[in-house]
């Protein structure tokens, strides 16, 4: 009988440095420099992320880095101390975090993630989250090393069975990849020596297939940008290096949420300046299109964080009639966003020299819809006749009519004289039941003091400090801070999923012509490839 499975290193950890003698720790930071030194980047701290039973935080520590070790697993943590504690100078220091809620004191100039420690994130969004937190953890410029196992090694893993042993250990790894799980699981026996018996326990880990040009959209969202650096594929294992981008954002995207110690009030800020400026990016829009596109994404953002329901989504899409045509943001329940505009090269329209005229680009013959999918039967769907078409107008007018809350909504997205986004962001600010008519004058009183949203982020203003302007003379506090960010949901999975739908006469005709076809997301720039054969092997399972 097979004894209880434990937690993956809970006994593990007392074995594995004896187990992964194999790995050569010293060519990964010959590696690890050569890219730096290429880089021209000089760190003097680094994060040693998912750092196991230390080593390599302890060989970059003798290499006179201040070295923090960060790892969810207590008892491989505790060997690492084991090991720092031998040290005379300038040991790590070791912290007990999970990778998708890594928190440091300050920045580190650097970040390695080693030994396919990402592949162990088994939830896609933690994988995601995970990535937002390292570019937070990031100084400006600092470099991010990791490694992954590729989808086709730990495919080729499906069945094999693997032996590691030392005079005080022997494991048996046995794989198994489940293709609906889009995982590998493995099966750990480990028997230890006890005097002159032996010390059975089993562990199951896991390690999801991670599509790398998947990763690579992700990162690109969080914040960072690809580093060159050579051919460093080996074994099924790929190495990446990406670089936390300088000068994208003064501040990276995130919601603020308030509310008035008395009760009366909520508020809901964000800075939107990634959000719009990725957009911008994507759709090749000029700056009025930026302009409007910016404001629908970023009150969709405030929108779909309100709402507070586990994968629910809120989709805002207008209809104006203007040159425009339609625009159309979807949020997740965090506020990450994704959109599009219908035309997104129509000629820059003023209302005088420096002012977009975004009413008149959207146009005001036509609806604003709200769609929010809550995770039941059918979906709440609310229309309004637009107001102005300056989008904050329109938003205002759909609470008030079509959830008969009163609400103050403003928007503002600043585009430079490069055509990229300065900053962007705005408010929405609620009245809860049996607010006194008093604090509505106080209110709007407020809003005309502070100003457009536009001139208040360019002064540097965070959506905090931006909500205590607004509502000056109000006692404010605040609930939550999300990060945010421009995100696509699209897959090479969602994609295929698609692909098979077309049907078998035309994948057939498509596989006739003998030429890869690409499908490209309307949401992202991310473009998938199909040779003939791939779609040869999806016709296999229609």
């Amino acid at each position: 009988m097979s004894p209880e499975a434990r937690e993956p290193y809970e006994t593990l950890a007392g074995a594995y440095d004896g187990l992964t003698t194999d790995v050569d720790y010293a060519a990964v930071l010959q590696f690890f420099e050569t890219v730096l030194q290429r880089a021209g980047h000089s760190p003097k701290t680094v994060l040693d992320l998912a750092c196991g039973t230390g080593s390599m935080s302890v060989l970059l520590a003798e290499r006179g880095y201040r070295v923090i070790g960060a790892d969810i697993s207590e008892e491989m943590l505790t060997a690492a101390a084991q090991k720092a504690a031998a040290m005379a100078e300038n040991p790590p220091f070791f912290i007990c975090q999970p990778m998708q809620r890594l928190t440091l004191p300050e920045p580190v100039e650097a970040i390695v993630c080693l030994l396919d420690s990402l592949n162990y994130l088994t939830e896609p969004e933690d994988c995601r989250k995970t990535f937002h937190r390292v570019w937070r953890a990031l100084r400006p410029g600092g470099m991010f090393f990791f490694d992954i196992n590729t989808p086709q090694k730990l495919r080729g893993l499906d069945g094999q069975v693997f032996l590691d042993e030392n005079n005080e250990s022997y494991c048996v790894w046995r794989a198994e990849f489940d293709e609906e799980e889009n995982c590998c699981y493995y099966g750990i026996d480990l028997f230890r020596r006890r005097g002159a018996l032996w010390a059975r326990s089993f562990e199951q880990h896991c390690e999801y297939a991670y599509d790398p040009d998947t990763l690579e959209q992700w990162l690109r969202e969080a914040g960072f940008a690809r580093r060159p650096h050579g051919d460093a594929a080996r074994s099924g294992r790929a190495a990446h290096v990406f670089c936390r981008m300088e000068g994208v954002t003064a501040m990276q995207d995130h919601i603020v949420r308030a509310i008035t110690k008395d009760g009366f009030l909520k508020a809901t800020a964000i800075c939107s300046t990634g959000i719009a400026e990725r957009a911008r990016q994507i759709h090749h829009t000029t700056p009025t299109a930026t302009a409007a596109l910016g404001r629908v994404l970023t009150a969709a953002s405030m929108m779909g964080n309100m709402q507070k329901v586990e994968n629910g989504t809120l989709t805002l899409q207008i209809k104006g009639g203007g040159p425009l045509g339609t625009l159309l943001a979807v949020s997740d329940a965090e506020g990450n966003v994704r959109g599009y505009v219908q035309n997104p090269g129509i000629t820059l329209l003023e209302k005088y020299a420096g002012k977009l005229d975004v009413g008149a680009a959207v146009g005001t013959d036509g609806m604003l819809t709200v769609i929010r999918d809550l995770q039941m039967k059918e979906p709440y769907v609310g229309s309004v006749a637009l107001v102005s078409g300056e989008i904050g107008d329109d938003v205002t007018a759909y609470f008030a009519q079509s959830e008969q809350t009163p609400t103050a909504c403003a928007l503002g997205v600043l585009v430079g004289r490069d055509q990229t986004v300065s900053v962007a962001g705005g408010y929405l600010i609620q009245l809860l039941p049996d607010a006194p008519d008093a604090l509505i004058d106080r209110l709007e009183a407020g809003i005309r003091a502070a100003g457009a949203v536009t001139p208040m982020l360019s002064e540097g203003l965070t959506p905090e400090a931006m909500l205590r302007r607004v509502l000056d003379g109000f006692e404010l506090e605040f609930l939550e801070n999300t990060p945010v960010s421009y995100r696509c949901y699209c897959s090479r999975e969602r994609v295929t999923s698609t692909l098979i739908a077309i049907g078998r006469k035309d994948l057939e005709e498509i596989v006739a012509e003998g030429k890869p076809i690409n499908l490209e997301c309307q949401f992202c720039d991310q473009v998938y490839t199909f040779t003939p054969e791939e779609i040869s092997d999806l016709l296999k399972k229609i």
